[in-house]
């Protein structure tokens, strides 16, 4: 089943609800047979415009958010292209608002997650569990956010989900990327 070109391009802010919405699959624990022969797109943070002074209506700590998501962009940029050599198969790293002209030149793929722009309306789409654990006479309770690694298919809309991260580490592309190389190297260890 192929969808409208405007549809095909889409990336998913909720792969669940994309899925349902475009009657596309979810594959969990696999990947796409084809995945060595194509190309995959990853996506790198941008800056995003924040004002000197925070604006009226505009919360301290969303203000915050901005300026924190500016000054991880490069640190994280550096790490994506670090750990994005080590992947076996064809791949580019682009922004967000290029995947149409990608797909359009071939690229299939797009790895993703639904907490990528989470920094903008601190609206994160993790699953939230609790974890106990005890330090000697210390009993400590922490709330773990994991949110579903995937590789999302621009040409069908189907999704691959490859593991689950941490919110916490939405910016750390060198355990990020790692996930889907180490599962690709597993799935097609002849190719990679």
């Amino acid at each position: 089943m192929f969808l409208r070109p405007a549809v095909q391009a889409q990336i998913s802010g909720n792969y669940r609800k994309a899925a349902k919405e475009a009657n596309a699959h979810i594959f969990k624990d696999q990947l796409p047979n084809d995945l060595p022969q194509a190309k995959i797109l990853y996506i790198k943070f941008e800056p995003v415009q924040v004002p000197a002074q925070r604006p009226e209506g505009m919360t301290s700590e969303a203000y915050t958010r901005l300026r924190w998501h500016n000054q991880n962009c490069g640190w994280s940029g550096d790490q994506l292209r670090q750990a994005a050599r080590k992947y076996p198969f064809a791949y580019r790293i682009t922004t967000q608002d290029s995947v149409a002209y990608y797909r359009s030149q071939g690229y299939k793929y797009l790895l993703f997650h639904d907490s990528f722009n989470s920094f903008l309306t601190n609206n994160y789409q993790g699953v939230r569990t609790h974890m106990s654990f005890s330090g000697g006479t210390r009993y400590f309770q922490e709330e773990i956010t994991t949110v579903d690694l995937y590789v999302q298919d621009l040409t069908t809309n189907d999704f691959y989900v490859v593991d689950k991260f941490s919110e916490h580490h939405l910016y750390k592309y060198s355990l990020i990327i790692p996930l889907l190389t180490k599962k690709a190297s597993k799935t097609f260890p002849a190719k990679s």
